[in-house]
């Protein structure tokens, strides 16, 4: 059964106005859509960068999500069948440009439970490894 081909992101980066603030209600400035086709497509974590550009954190078991030749794992691991890895993907401030996309993980489950950016552009991933040869 085919599952989620896409991961919606929705970022609520700024407050419209000053009334909305006092009100407590983000307001998204843009949603854009991200994924392979056909299987598990999960972002589970956000930061910003110090220049305000977007880094998601998530898994995938995905063959057709898009890695960027410029990553450290551009392409997913093959493993069993359904087997997932992080992916770390890295968009402009206005979420209309994909930087990168890398992969990281092996054969079985690796999958983040966080991402941090310090003011240096350092990404930080943390969360669990099922693969012996992650």
């Amino acid at each position: 059964m085919d599952r989620c081909a896409t991961v919606f992101l929705a970022l609520s980066l700024a407050w419209n106005s000053p009334s909305i603030l006092h009100a407590g209600i983000p307001v998204p400035t843009y949603g854009t859509y991200f994924g392979g086709t056909g299987d598990y497509n999960v972002a589970v974590a956000v930061a910003t960068g110090p220049s305000g550009e977007v880094v998601v954190a998530g898994y995938t078991s995905s063959q057709t999500l898009p890695g960027t030749g410029n990553a450290y794992q551009p392409i997913k691991a093959i493993g069993f069948a359904g087997s997932m890895n992080v992916f770390i993907s890295k968009f402009d401030p206005s979420g209309t440009r994909l930087l990168w996309t890398t992969f990281l993980g092996g054969a079985n489950a690796d999958m983040p439970t966080s991402v941090a950016v310090d003011s240096g552009g350092s990404i930080y991933v943390v969360g669990t490894a099922g693969s012996p040869n992650f």
